[in-house]
């Protein structure tokens, strides 16, 4: 409760000053200037928002008297009785009570007991002197009224309930005071959150990127000139009424359509325009508009608060106009005065989320004059430290009147502080612990999930199905041990079912029947292994797919994807095939569409007949398993992520609950797959190389990660553990001397939890089959494994991706970079000479130039694509773009110079290249 009355003292505190600086503000701005003003208002925003009471507990000016009050608030949390600290002015009740045997035990209690404050000498003289009845019940005993080892006399006690009562009514007061105060804060922020996405929700939605060239150019030129670098993008929007800054860690400067369509603009004036929103961005200005938002919020009850934020936005403006008219005459300041006057009255262009031009007209008339006034004004160095000392001195001076009696308190109880320092520390760190411990639990994750399906874990035992056999990974996680060998290139899967590893592999009879599939069962215990269908005579091309439920073992069949089912006894073994017809069999509805389906692929009907589109029209219309059935059950409590054909690119994603209901979740590209995981999924909406996530509680969607569109990459998610999710990015960067596509593959991961940017993990030196990952790879103990491909680490500093994830560029990323924009500098000043030094060996034909040379100077590069994140081999040549704007040809639209650009024994080579619009 203590704060509420410290931000109270703050608040009367700079009120006074508030006050002196508003009333007499035009003289101390005609005389300082608005920069001096604003450093003023910047120090009573940081006062008002650092509520810490510095007042001297003997402060003259005691604006209210709370000494009971706060005494109260110290005393509930001591173990004994408080009963006042009042000094006693008389000679017989301090020195009695000093000497008094009965005091001490209560002491030692920790109760603090004090008397009312005498009048007279010796009003408890008998207490000492032995004189009246009261001395003779003096002792170590428990006294009278509840108080140990003294008696008090009636009198004294009638009172000190009198006290008590009114006590209690101050506290009362003052306690909803404090929480109508916390109340206030809470409404005032949820305004202003409210008030931010509105804001920004209206202006983002009418927002476009300015496309003439012109202004974008002499934007760029003057932030160069003013910031040293050209950081801020420019856009134009209808909903802008006049120019503005917006945002306060990715700033964006706006325009509005009507300035930049408007054709009587001159260069100067937009110039104007734009330095004075670059002033707000140099001068941090929106940081310090959240700030005074943030001090509003705090001291809302206080209307001079309100008329401060106002005054402080005006300030800002005010400064910001006096810093970019600095040095220009009169004429350039008239034309500065003509713009603010044409945007003068535009309601909405400015608030506490943007800067912007648009002010009252009675504040555009103060403000034009301060524009138009050239006179020289005193820096104010001593007038700034005479505010600050004025500041400090009102808040030693000026206090409420409780803050003596709670640093008595903290003195008394500094002992008993450090007496429990340390436990409050162990208690501290076992709190941290059992936070961390939570977490940990909070995140569901099995490595035995549906994507693991190569791996599963048992214990603390590994194993992996390879296509050679399966393994078991040694405890150090060094060895991979062959426990079985049984060559098997389809995806065999692997299950765990009590003490049994189930998985899919070719039948080990000679013979031609050698090259057909069985299901076999390891025995955990003893690593034997047993054919699983040894009743059943029938020989299968292809199983895969593994799932075992509710003593059913269930695995797909075929190139198609149709389910059998079977069920099995105790031990194991499959002693009855499932009716695949039945209404209940678990995968109906997914072999009836694979059924459909697999008249397409036998040519059963013929492709356009109506027939088909009647066929196709049935199959897009049923749902089918995103994965399989059984784990999504497992997974998910008995509820299915199923999936329904939405139109030629996009297939819809659903849960279906045990009810039969289906709740969609979301859209993604049909070719694509997706990742069920525990608590929602994560797919690709589009093609922009995006990653999103859907989640089923709340079926709301979130993006996880964007790729730079700029660059061409195909993305394709892979898998997931506890912590992150890994997808493949791939590359085309040319080809090789044969004519092969050369891409670039890399291993990425992103964090599932909170959010972070994507990391490279591991660059693949091939990308055979390494488009995609899905299914085909498995997360575990830090590492992935493969199928067909050996055993990597998930460390990105292990395999050596610590420099590319900090940026810096590969040393043939870096020496291609650097022959580009020499080739680019020689063939746009026609330097034949540079230029063909430049070329390859294999270069045909002769040297094309730029055919405006004398404007080179105007070329300024845009983006360079195409230039490896890696080493290739010598021998690639890869399809390079130099992005860049100024050709005279193209009305100042971007252009690009392509290249092939060869990696040879010397360095890289220009093999071919030409411009383009």
């Amino acid at each position: 409760m203590g704060i509420f009355f410290d931000v109270l003292e703050i608040n009367i505190v700079v009120s006074v000053i508030f006050l002196f600086l508003f009333l007499f503000s035009e003289k101390l701005r005609k005389r300082y200037g608005a920069g001096w003003m604003k450093l003023v208002w910047v120090l009573l925003v940081l006062r008002l928002v650092i509520p810490y009471n510095f007042s001297l507990s003997s402060a003259p000016i005691r604006l209210l008297d709370l000494p009971e009050l706060m005494q109260e608030e110290t005393g509930r949390a001591e173990s004994g009785a408080v009963v006042g600290t009042e000094p006693v002015a008389g000679n017989g009740a301090a020195a009695g009570i000093e000497s008094a045997p009965g005091i001490e035990p209560a002491a030692e209690s920790g109760a603090v007991v004090n008397v009312e404050p005498a009048a007279v000498n010796g009003q408890f003289g008998g207490m000492v002197e032995g004189k009246g009845e009261e001395t003779s019940e003096m002792g170590n005993g428990e006294g009278h009224n509840g108080y140990p080892g003294i008696v008090i006399p009636e009198g004294i006690g009638t009172e000190k309930e009198a006290g008590t009562v009114g006590m209690a009514g101050a506290i009362g007061v003052s306690s909803m005071l404090f929480s109508l105060w916390l109340a206030g804060v809470a409404i005032c922020l949820f305004y202003c959150l409210i008030g931010f996405l509105c804001f920004w929700v209206n202006y983002r939605k009418n927002l476009i990127p300015v496309t003439d060239i012109a202004t974008k150019r002499q934007v760029r030129r003057l932030e160069e000139r003013l910031t040293g670098k050209a950081v801020i993008p420019v856009y134009q929007s209808r909903t802008a009424k006049s120019p503005m800054l917006v945002g306060i860690f990715s700033p964006r400067l706006i325009l509005s359509v009507a300035l930049t369509g408007k054709k009587e603009w001159e260069e100067k004036e937009l110039e104007l325009i734009v330095a004075h929103e670059l002033c707000h961005y140099i001068h941090k200005d929106l940081w310090l508009k959240l700030l005074m938002m943030f001090a509003w919020c705090i001291n809302w009850f206080n209307p001079f608060v309100w008329m401060m934020k106002k005054q402080f936005f005006y300030e800002l403006e005010l400064a910001c106009d006096e810093y970019v008219l600095s040095g220009c005459d009169g004429k350039q300041r008239e034309t500065y005065a003509r713009m603010m006057l044409s945007f003068a009255g535009e309601k909405g262009s400015s608030c506490a989320f943007s800067t912007g031009f648009g002010e009252s007209k009675k504040q555009m008339k103060v403000r034009i004059d301060h524009m138009l006034d050239t006179r020289r004004r005193k820096k104010g160095s001593a007038g700034i430290v005479a505010a600050s000392i004025l500041l400090a001195a009102m808040g030693l001076m000026i206090s409420c009147g409780y803050k003596s009696n709670e640093d008595t308190a903290g003195e008394q109880q500094d002992g008993q502080g450090t007496e429990h320092g340390t436990q409050g520390d162990l208690e501290q760190g076992q709190e941290e612990k059992e936070a961390e411990a939570l977490q940990e639990n909070s995140v569901p994750y099995d490595p035995n999930h549906v994507y693991n399906e190569m791996i599963r874990q048992y214990g603390d035992e590994l194993f992996i199905a390879r296509q050679d056999g399966i393994y078991r990974l040694s405890r150090d996680g060094k060895r991979e041990e062959l426990l079985y060998a049984n060559p098997y290139e389809l995806r065999r899967g692997m299950e765990i079912d009590q003490d049994g590893l189930y998985f899919c592999g070719s039948f080990e009879a000679g013979g031609q029947e050698e090259n057909s599939a069985r299901i076999y069962r390891m025995n955990l215990a003893t690593y034997e292994v047993e054919d699983v269908l040894a009743l059943f005579s029938q020989m299968y091309d292809a199983l895969y797919d593994i799932t075992v439920i509710d003593g059913k073992l269930y695995v797909t069949s075929g190139y198609v994807g149709t389910k059998l089912g079977f069920e099995l006894d105790e031990d194991g073994r499959a002693v009855k095939t499932l009716d695949a017809d039945a209404e209940d069999f678990l995968y109906k509805e997914d072999n009836d569409y694979w059924e459909l389906l697999q008249k397409v692929y036998n040519n059963e009907v013929a492709i356009g007949s109506e027939e088909y589109e009647e066929l196709m029209e049935k199959a897009n219309g049923m749902y089918r398993g995103v994965i399989d059935l059984a784990a999504s059950q497992k997974m998910l409590n008995e509820n299915q992520v199923v999936m329904k054909y939405k139109d030629e690119l996009l297939s819809s994603i659903y849960l279906k609950k045990p009810d039969g209901n289906y709740e969609f979740l979301c859209d993604t590209i049909a070719a694509y797959p997706v990742l069920v995981t525990e608590t929602g999924v994560y797919y690709l909406p589009d093609e922009r190389s995006s990653i999103w996530y859907v989640d089923y509680e709340t079926q709301t969607r979130q993006k996880i990660w964007e790729e730079d569109g700029r660059e061409r990459k195909e993305i394709q998610l892979a898998n997931y553990d506890r912590d992150y999710l890994y997808f493949t990015s791939k590359r085309y960067l040319g080809r090789d001397q044969e004519g092969i596509s050369v891409h670039e593959v890399y291993l990425m991961r992103v964090p599932r939890w909170g959010e972070g940017k994507a990391e490279k993990v591991y660059r693949f030196e091939t990308d055979k089959n390494m488009g995609s990952l899905y299914r085909k790879c498995a997360v575990a103990k830090g590492k992935m494994f493969f199928e067909d491909y050996g055993t990597i680490s998930l460390d990105p500093y292990a395999n050596g991706m610590g420099p590319e994830n900090s940026g810096e560029l590969s040393e043939d990323g870096m020496a291609m970079r650097q022959i580009i924009e020499a080739f680019a500098e020689a063939y746009f000043k026609n330097d034949e000479e540079a230029l063909r030094g430049y070329l390859a060996e294999g270069f045909e034909g002769n040297p094309d130039f730029y055919p405006y040379p004398e404007r080179a100077e105007e070329i300024e590069e845009l983006y360079l694509s195409g230039v490896p994140e890696g080493n290739v081999p010598v021998g690639v040549v890869c399809y390079v773009s130099y992005e860049f704007s100024g050709n005279m040809e193209m009305d100042d639209a971007y252009s690009y110079l392509s290249m092939e650009v060869e990696k040879t024994g010397q360095g890289w080579k220009i093999l071919s290249y030409g411009l383009e619009g």
